[in-house]
């Protein structure tokens, strides 16, 4: 849970950074670093704390995911 606010936490620079950037005229650049920066926070925010319960405190668990709103912000970036 931690992990994943850290995460949410980490966004705001990167949303300033990214309006600082399109105010300079590099669109690009503001759209990469968005796309970039959300991957990550998914990747980290849900892989570590799953990561961990699989390897480290239930060797060979599986994570089961019961909130469709869940799977749905995960596929659709």
């Amino acid at each position: 849970m931690g992990i994943t606010f850290l995460a949410a936490g980490t966004s705001v620079p990167d949303c300033m950074a990214s309006l600082i950037v399109a105010r300079q005229g590099l669109g690009d650049m503001a759209v990469s670093n968005t796309i970039g920066s959300n991957v990550f926070d998914i990747l980290v925010g849900l892989g570590v704390p799953w990561g961990l319960q699989t390897m480290a405190i239930d060797y060979g668990s599986t994570v089961c995911i019961l909130n469709i709103f869940l799977m749905f912000s995960f596929f659709s970036i």
